[in-house]
């Protein structure tokens, strides 16, 4: 059988047991569901920046990785790491290229003579205007600095793209201008054993799954908790994730003992596969006060457990969450909005049961691990043949 070889370019985990970000997430899953057609020889090339673990070998795919710093990356631009993976690409020759994000990935490969696939997971130029003011003015500098250059790769990448995906209808809205590619859309994939998860609700457990940066809206959701806790004295909020901006991880630290929550809110740190689903099936609702998202990944794998979601009401977050259907929408920064939405779910387990039923028939729909693979390989197929390959 001739085999269409793809080369997978992107944050990939060297575990699948330990899953940072949602890229990751979705690469893992995507991957998993690719593996299991015969016509795809799978090449993933990804870099590890953590540098925490040896990479876990699986079936069916050839890793290729580098160790990397990425504090060194910062202030080189990713030259040695982009120059890494235009040369890994070169060696494995494949028929496809599929590249996950519009940063230092997707400006290596743009000038590629192989056919390629961008799937767009992020606005940078977006999320690169979210600073945290409290951060002194030399911190501030390097983000604004490296906002501009995220910004230019992207728009570089989005210029000489022909084939793009879109996971939300927001993404597609904020690239349009600065791309002529055919574009494709293609919904997030969840992993099979979100759906099959229990559901063991802990009354008035509330759970945030994210990176700890000032572009999750966290602080807002501590607030909200000081309000509820006014009326609900045994609300609990876990927090799962690593933390990428430390001076936030104080900040938000330092309000829970101010105001005295160290009973109502709980820092998990990063879990590891098994946890992160303990910790999906125990909490009542989902919260994501985001200021900026374009299909987070955690509301998708909320909706496949059957739970409720509260957000903020941006980017690609509608798209996923249906308004007093799946969950409740809030504006950004509304933290008595928010405090009163989290209040009427805790208070009303029939509403909060009923929301969670839809959204489990809604990920069903739309995020199926086999869906999503047969979709992607369809598309792989598609530009294959419109690129004259095979």
């Amino acid at each position: 059988m001739n085999k269409l070889k793809v080369a997978i370019v992107g944050p990939y985990p060297l575990n699948p047991y330990k899953i940072t970000g949602g890229i990751q997430a979705v690469n893992c899953n995507l991957v998993k569901g690719l593996q299991n057609f015969e016509d795809l020889d799978l090449h993933v090339i990804t870099v590890d920046f953590d540098q925490e673990t040896e990479a876990f070998r699986e079936n069916g795919i050839t890793m290729h990785y580098l160790y990397s710093s990425k504090k060194l990356g910062q202030i080189t631009l990713y030259n040695r790491v982009r120059k890494w993976i235009v040369n890994q690409v070169r060696e494995i020759d494949p028929q496809i290229v599929h590249v996950h994000g519009t940063d230092m990935y997707g400006y290596a490969v743009k000038k590629l003579e192989y056919p390629t696939l961008l799937t767009v997971h992020g606005i940078l130029r977006q999320e690169g205007k979210i600073s945290n003011s409290n951060s002194g003015w030399g911190k501030r500098f390097f983000q604004g600095t490296k906002g501009f250059f995220n910004s230019y790769f992207e728009c570089s990448t989005l210029k000489r793209m022909k084939h793009i995906v879109v996971i939300s209808p927001y993404v597609k809205e904020m690239i349009d201008e600065f791309t002529r590619a055919q574009m494709y859309f293609i919904d997030n994939p969840i992993d099979d054993t979100f759906f099959q998860l229990e559901n063991r609700t802990s009354d008035n457990r509330l759970l945030f799954v994210g990176m700890i940066r000032v572009r999750k809206g966290i602080l807002n959701i501590l607030k909200a908790i000081k309000e509820i806790k006014l009326k609900i004295p045994d609300v609990c909020l876990h927090i799962v994730g690593k933390v990428f901006e430390p001076e936030y991880d104080m900040i938000l630290r330092e309000y829970v003992e101010q105001n005295n929550l160290t009973e109502n809110v709980i820092f998990r740190g990063r879990l590891d596969e098994k946890e992160l689903h303990q910790e999906f099936e125990q909490c009542a609702i989902l919260i994501l006060p985001s200021v900026e998202e374009s299909s987070p990944m955690v509301i998708e794998q909320a909706m496949a457990v059957g739970k409720a979601v509260v957000a903020t009401r941006v980017g690609g977050i509608p798209h996923l969450v249906k308004d007093d259907v799946t969950g409740f929408l809030v504006k950004y920064g509304d933290v008595q909005g928010l405090a009163e939405k989290i209040s009427l779910l805790l208070s009303d387990p029939e509403k909060r049961a009923k929301m969670g039923i839809e959204a489990k028939k809604e990920a069903g729909k739309r995020f199926k691990l086999s869906a999503i693979a047969e979709k992607t390989r369809q598309l792989y197929f598609e530009v294959a043949k419109t690129e004259g390959i095979g």
